[in-house]
């Protein structure tokens, strides 16, 4: 197994080059990297090779493995991934996708997968699949001085935890769907009249309105860590 890095010029340039193979075998394929990480990293790309049926596109990095997947297929192949190491008992696991096609280069996109990664482990976040693109906020909450973070956490932690797992899910979905209560509902197949009723519930436990932006960020903070 080669192990590549993108710790020096000449290994992003070997990394580089077994990206552009990749891409030259099939010329009218957009890749993009999904990022995977376990305690075992032997073990963790052994059972990628044989979910996945071989190690072709597989790029077993210092920390992580990089599967390279077309666009198109990110998140089907991510949720796949996710769900296939959850039942085979990796409890410890992230597995990090791009939402949307992205114009930067590869070794970019693999930068701040391993970046994204490594805030996921500092603020120790409670979940296994991701997108990039959702995590904006934890990159900024990385910064927040560990008290202050702690401080709010501890002040909100145990109304959010009263939350059943359908108005925490409902917590996520509505936030991923701009606050839109229509695309909201569809999304999670109910009724407008009953997505406004688990809105209520969840201002009634939490005090938090999700209607609105900034409390809206509230909760999606606690929905990291809680």
């Amino acid at each position: 197994m080669t192990t590549y890095s993108l710790s020096s010029t000449s290994e992003k340039m070997k990394l580089n080059n077994k990206i552009e193979d990749l891409q030259k075998e099939a010329p009218k394929t957009s890749f993009c990297p999904i990022l995977s990480s376990a305690e075992n990293l032997t073990e963790l790309y052994e059972f990628l090779t044989a979910y996945l049926g071989s190690d072709h596109h597989l790029l077993l990095m210092e920390n992580h493995v990089i599967v390279m997947a077309p666009v198109k297929d990110a998140f089907k192949i991510a949720s796949g991934l996710s769900t296939a190491l959850t039942e085979n008992f990796y409890k410890n696991h992230t597995v990090l996708y791009y939402r949307n096609p992205c114009s930067r280069s590869h070794l970019e996109r693999i930068s701040e997968l391993q970046d994204t990664s490594r805030s996921i482990v500092q603020l120790d976040l409670k979940g296994s699949l991701y997108a990039v693109e959702d995590l904006f906020l934890v990159r900024i909450l990385e910064q927040i001085p560990k008290e202050d973070l702690t401080q709010f956490l501890e002040t909100k932690r145990t109304s959010y935890e009263k939350l059943s797992y359908e108005l925490r899910l409902t917590v996520r979905t509505f936030i991923e769907e701009s606050l839109s209560m229509s695309r909201t509902a569809k999304v999670l197949f109910i009724h407008r009249n009953t997505l406004t009723y688990r809105i209520q519930k969840i201002y009634q436990i939490t005090g938090l309105d999700i209607r609105n932006f900034q409390e809206a960020l509230q909760l999606l903070t606690l929905s990291y860590f809680v």
